[in-house]
């Protein structure tokens, strides 16, 4: 029913907002040393990777601007303050805490699809104009950022231009040196393409396969950089493109629903945040943390009209 999905979309949206408040005052809540150099130590939020963190706060983002658009189609002002004050929150964590390139490009993707989807099905005047104040208050914050994500994405523009210029290295400089190891992934799942090295077998295994990725400082490498690759290179490319193809069918039920059904605002804010951390999972592992994988999860019952 609409009302449950309104309900369950505003206790969503305050756990997330929840998790942000949480996260400002982490230092003081975890024990010194719980994070390690090994692990990885986290500048804001509980994920050891800021990246996963950035996921989490990219769906809060679309689920708060789904919260937003409800209270303006159904003309609830309680949602449109809860909506809009989450929105600004989670813009300034991803843009002045978080500090992850990943997650201010998941959340501008991710609302974007929200905003297009609902200018595509509504044709009345009053959603227009509360989409393009939308859009133009994400505009203007990320324009008047002079520090934070927008610093270091105009940082690290300028130096990939100098270092086209000076080495003419494109892709793999852009993409942070993951293609590297995304080319030794490769040799390592094709290697064993049929049963792959085992689960939880990729760290003590990659080593041997390595060829473009060595550090330095000869540092580890603990993941592919994908969690698509981890799993064809752990379980082999059956389960890595049987996996791939039940999430397809999964997302295409999801479509379907959001399409035909009945909420089809509320069901299309849940389907892009669910989809979120399938598309990050090319570039990064967030599938293989299971606190992002279960609010998929979630948020895809909450599409599909089984529940």
């Amino acid at each position: 029913r609409e009302g449950s999905r309104g309900r369950l979309l505003c206790i969503l949206v305050g756990g997330v907002v929840a998790y942000g408040l949480l996260s400002m005052g982490r230092p003081a809540l975890i024990p010194p040393g719980t994070y390690t150099g090994q692990t990885g130590v986290p500048s804001f939020g509980f994920f050891p990777n800021h990246n996963h963190s950035g996921t989490l706060l990219a769906m809060g983002l679309v689920l708060a601007l789904g919260l937003l658009l409800q209270g303006a189609r159904r003309r609830k002002a309680l949602f449109v303050v809860l909506g809009g004050l989450s929105m600004v929150a989670f813009i300034v964590w991803l843009v002045f805490s978080n500090m992850s390139r990943a997650g201010v490009l998941l959340a501008g993707l991710g609302a974007g699809t929200v905003l297009l989807l609902e200018l595509l099905r509504r044709r009345r005047g009053g959603m227009k104009w509360v989409v393009c104040l939308c859009l133009l208050l994400g505009a203007l914050v990320f324009y008047a950022a002079e520090e934070g994500v927008k610093k270091r994405l105009a940082d690290h523009l300028e130096s990939i231009e100098k270092q086209q210029a000076g080495a003419g290295i494109g892709m793999e400089r852009l993409l942070e040196s993951r293609w590297q190891i995304y080319k030794d992934t490769s040799a390592m799942i094709v290697a064993r393409p049929l049963v792959g090295s085992g689960a939880g077998q990729f760290a003590d295994l990659y080593p041997q396969y390595q060829r473009y990725s060595l550090r330095e400082s000869g540092g580890r490498h603990l993941h592919p950089e994908s969690s698509w690759l981890w799993l064809a290179a752990e379980g082999g490319i059956p389960m890595g493109l049987g996996s791939l193809m039940v999430v397809g069918f999964v997302f295409w039920r999801c479509m379907r629903a959001t399409i035909s059904g009945r909420d089809k605002g509320l069901r299309q804010a849940f389907l892009v945040a669910a989809l979120i951390p399938f598309v990050h999972g090319i570039v990064d592992v967030p599938l293989h943390r299971e606190s992002i994988l279960w609010m998929s999860a979630f948020l895809i019952g909450l599409v599909l009209p089984e529940g």
